[in-house]
Order: structure tokens, then sequence, then C-alpha cells
């Protein structure tokens, strides 16, 4: 597989990010949060890179390289920002469309959004049965929110094949990133909500689709991500926007 095409799909999984954090600013620590986009870059190029190297083996098996991959990505996101951001919900949601973008090129496969989705939930096949069914308590944000609402956050989304992530898509093409954000909002049952404001600001939140929380912005990066994927050309060099 061209090496370049291994770059720009990770350079495009970064893009993606920026321009949700520079079109959407939620807070005015938007330098920070670029700092730590940026910081994954290297480890989504291994997650390409683990796509297109484990196109023979069963997904799940991939899963176990890429975890490992994302674990450095969260520690260069924490190094980045100063301890601040981690990033966990984008290099997981991310890391995955860059392993599925790898995996569909090396098999010679064409990008599409439902091709994309489906391979990148292919490796996380089974996740909320290991990590959430059997808790008892909680010590992520995701997990506490399992444990009290039964919310399954983006593993049940990485699971369940994207479906919120596909559909605000659609709103992203049609309407533009604000409208994405607003609506994806309205639906999504987002746990970096429910884990500061409990289950009374999501419904709030549900009800007018602002302000949106980090579930919500990461569920629009992968999207904006998926969409630049499928952008992607042939060249003579290798694959570009």
């Amino acid at each position: 597989m061209n090496e370049i095409y291994i770059f720009n799909a990770a350079r495009l999984a970064v893009k993606s990010m920026m321009t949700v954090i520079i079109t959407i600013p939620i807070d005015a620590d938007t330098q920070t949060r670029i700092d730590g986009a940026m910081s994954l870059f290297q480890s989504l190029v291994n997650a390409v890179s683990v796509g297109v190297d484990t196109e023979g083996m069963k997904p799940e098996d991939a899963m176990t390289i890429l975890r490992s991959s994302g674990e450095i990505g969260t520690k260069d996101a924490l190094r980045a920002t100063s301890g601040k951001y981690a990033m966990k919900g984008c290099m997981f949601m991310l890391g995955l469309m860059c392993a599925s973008a790898g995996r569909l090129l090396a098999q010679k496969r064409i990008l599409t959004p439902p091709a994309l989705a489906l391979t990148a939930s292919s490796f996380v096949e089974g996740i909320c049965s290991r990590e959430l069914y059997t808790l008892a308590k909680g010590t992520t944000a995701g997990e506490r929110a399992y444990v009290a609402y039964g919310f399954e956050g983006i593993r049940g989304e990485a699971e369940h094949g994207f479906r919120n992530t596909l559909r605000t898509l659609v709103i992203l093409r049609h309407d533009g990133a604000l409208t994405a954000l607003r609506e994806t909002a309205k639906v999504l049952d987002d746990t970096s909500i429910t884990d500061k404001g409990g289950i009374g600001e999501l419904m709030r939140v549900q009800g007018t689709g602002e302000p949106a929380g980090r579930g919500s912005m990461t569920v629009l990066a992968c999207a904006v991500c998926i969409d630049e994927l499928c952008r992607m050309r042939l060249t003579r060099s290798g694959y570009d926007e």
C-alpha cells in the first residue's frame, strides 16, 4: 500500500478534528484542543497501517493491535495538552475509521460511508458485552453513564454501525457543520453531559440541541472524517484529496 495514502488518511482524520474545533469553539481553550488533535497524528498513521497490514486477519484480532496504538495516542494528547485532554473519544472513533480505510484499500474496495462504518464496526464486535454489560461500578464517564442510565456511549455507537455518525454526515453535507452538530446533540445520549450535569441536563440539551457536549462533537468529527476519506482520489504519486 502506498505510504502517501497512509499519511493522507491520517492527515484527513486530524483535519476533521481541527475543522470541528475551529468552526465550533466550545470555550476559550481552542489552541490547547488543537495541540491535542495534532498530537494524535502518528497514532492515526499507525491505525491506517494496522488496517492495511491486518487485512487478512479477523477484525477482532486486529483490534488488539489497534488498542495499543490508541493508548499511545491518548498519552501523546495528555502530554501535548499538559494533562488537560486525553482525546480518548476522538482517538477511538477516528482510529477505527483510519483502520477501516486502510483495510478497505488493501482489499481494493471503494471508500463509501457505509463501507467505512461497517468495516470500522467489525473491529469492535462485542465490545459492549465485554466492557459494559457486566459493570457494577464505572471509572470513566462512559462507564458511569452505562451503570446509571444504560447508555452505551461511543462503544455502542461504534459496535452498532455508527448510526448517529452516518445520520450526522447526511445533515453535514446538506446543511453544514453547525446544523449537523445541533441535530446530533438532540438525539445523542451524550455521556460527557450526563457525567457533569446528570440526566436532567441531557434532557435539556436534547430539547434545544445546545450547548452540544464532547460526545456530539466527536460524532461530528467522525462524520467529517468519513466525508474527507470518501473524497480521496488516486493520483500518480499516491492517494490525495
